[in-house]
């Protein structure tokens, strides 16, 4: 018995640690978003394309206009949504359930007020409509207001699910959220691909985006419970106080909203009544180019807010630091060698993609070189964000966009210029804004040297892209009269980039999973042969 006594029982395994900052899932978060994105830039590619051939040019910039006007309306929420996943992240770090429903409850009764007066506006904007085409395009009258009820449609109930989709990230699952977009829009897209070729025309398509972006949203709630056990949306939890501080916290979030609406839906307000709906076809495309990359750019970025979050009440504000070079610098190895290309060959990417008469140099340029400046205050505002020091920014930016606008209005409707001028009014105060003054800012907060940022930022990704440049304007001089041999100099810079990101930029721990995942690959295809 005293033997039995004696023996000792297996030592107890230790709990394991779970990573609630999402550090550990930073990487593969950004790898999943990114995959998901490739569904919206195929059909970034695609779906203008084919309305411009099935409908014609003057319907391609209908359809820009009615997302331009409808786009008005998401402001509404005050940038609720936003502030959802800034506080879930804080209360997810420590683990406090009762904390995330508090918010996720308050905010969607926030997000249900917003949702009822985005209806209201969209009511009142089809009623308005004649007002804001000007004289110009008036046989477009019918299907743009069907178009936009349909969109505004869309917004409300996106805005009244809203909270959801900050319960994903903020528990730093952007693989569920990534998979839930990503599938959605494929539908949408295989519908709309249907609908052009039945015959059906642009009212359908809004139709189809809006009923198939309504159910996304509702797969999103699922997703959500299933992320966070324990969530409930419960009446007792609506808080006076939290819905203070979610509306103190977004109205800093809201300013850079208000400000990129601001600039892009009265620019494109402005093109209709001055130029024409044709012309507002011909400005949109090149921005809806980059904006694809800048979506590449902003779900990497996105998830900072979160990891930002969570590291701060865990106070590593080192940690944080590093985060915002490494994340800066990646940024510019993704971009520089999009705005090469675009600023050599923008003319003739856009002949390709759209046709003859979209081949316009001057636009791709201009917004590229834009571009880079938007690129770099990306990640620099939503680390501010997820920091809580983002009204300074929110304010420069909304100065910045405010400028941009006048200087827009006052280069159409004081000067009547062209798309070219309007691109430059659109583009410079801006851009300086995203290299001057953000920076500075975030700089300041961290005790880091805004010479030694850049330096650490742009050095490395402009020495790698050098010889890709140097190919690019070799193969531009050569392209008129020697096409083939031109692309042939251009495919070898693109090798040498390519050789160069893999030697030089790629994370070990990347390069290992992509070297198991071709080792699988390979495995498979001689197991395939073989059998």
């Amino acid at each position: 018995m005293e033997a039995a006594a004696t023996i000792k029982e297996p030592a107890a395994k230790p709990a394991e640690t779970v990573d609630r900052t999402g550090r550990s899932r930073l990487v593969s978060n950004v790898l999943f978003t990114w995959g998901g994105q490739m569904v919206y830039f195929v059909s970034g590619f695609i779906m203008p394309r084919m309305i411009d051939h099935n409908l014609g040019h003057d319907v391609l910039g209908v359809w820009d206009f009615s997302w331009g006007l409808s786009a008005y309306l998401r402001f509404v929420d005050m940038g609720v949504t936003a502030s959802v996943n800034r506080y879930v992240a804080k209360h997810w770090g420590k683990n406090e359930i009762e904390g995330i429903n508090r918010v996720v409850s308050s905010a969607t009764f926030a997000l249900a007020v917003a949702a009822l007066i985005i209806l209201i506006g969209t009511i009142v904007t089809v009623a308005t409509l004649p007002y804001w085409y000007g004289s110009r395009s008036l046989e477009y009258i019918s299907i743009t207001r069907q178009s936009v009820l349909w969109l505004g449609i869309m917004f409300a109930a996106q805005t009244s699910m809203g909270a959801f989709n900050g319960v994903l990230t903020g528990c730093h699952r952007w693989e569920l959220q990534t998979m839930r977009n990503s599938l959605w829009q494929f539908i949408t897209v295989v519908g709309m691909l249907i609908a052009l070729w039945l015959g059906f025309g642009l009212v359908a398509l809004a139709a189809i985006t809006a009923i198939c972006q309504i159910l996304g949203q509702l797969t999103m709630v699922t997703l959500a419970y299933h992320a966070c056990p324990g969530l409930q949306i419960k009446r007792s939890c609506i808080h006076k106080n939290t819905l203070k501080e979610l509306y103190i916290y977004s109205g800093k979030t809201l300013l850079p909203t208000i400000s990129e609406m601001l600039l892009n839906q009265t620019a494109v307000v402005l093109i209709t009544g001055s130029i024409g709906l044709s012309a507002l076809a011909v400005f949109t495309r090149p921005k809806s180019l980059l904006r694809q990359i800048d979506s590449l750019e902003r779900k990497m970025a996105m998830i900072l807010i979160p990891t930002t979050s969570s590291l701060e009440s865990c106070g590593d504000m080192k940690e944080i630091e590093n985060l915002l070079v490494k994340s800066a610098r990646y940024t510019m190895y993704l971009v520089v060698p999009t705005v090469l290309v675009l600023v050599v060959f923008g003319d003739e990417v856009m002949r390709v993609w759209m046709g003859p008469a979209f081949a316009n140099w001057a636009l791709p340029a201009i917004f590229a070189i834009g571009f880079l400046g938007t690129a770099i205050q990306t990640p620099i505002l939503y680390m501010l964000e997820g920091l809580n020091a983002h009204g300074k920014a929110g304010i420069g930016q909304f100065v910045g966009s405010a400028l941009s606008a006048a200087a827009i209005f006052v280069a159409l409707r004081v000067f009547h210029c062209g798309l070219a001028m309007a691109a430059v009014a659109v583009t410079v105060p801006l851009l300086i804004v995203n290299v001057l003054y953000l920076p500075t800012l975030l700089c300041r907060r961290l005790g880091h040297s805004l010479g030694g940022f850049y330096r650490k930022v742009l050095v490395a990704p402009l020495i790698h892209t050098l010889p890709f440049a140097a190919c690019l304007v070799l193969g531009r001089y050569l392209f008129r009269q020697y096409p083939v041999p031109a692309l042939s100099v251009c495919a070898v810079g693109g090798i040498a980039l390519a050789i160069f990101y893999w030697n030089s930029v790629l994370p070990p721990s990347l390069k290992a999973s992509l070297g198991r995942l071709g080792h699988k690959l390979r495995r498979k295809v001689g197991w395939a042969g073989a059998k």
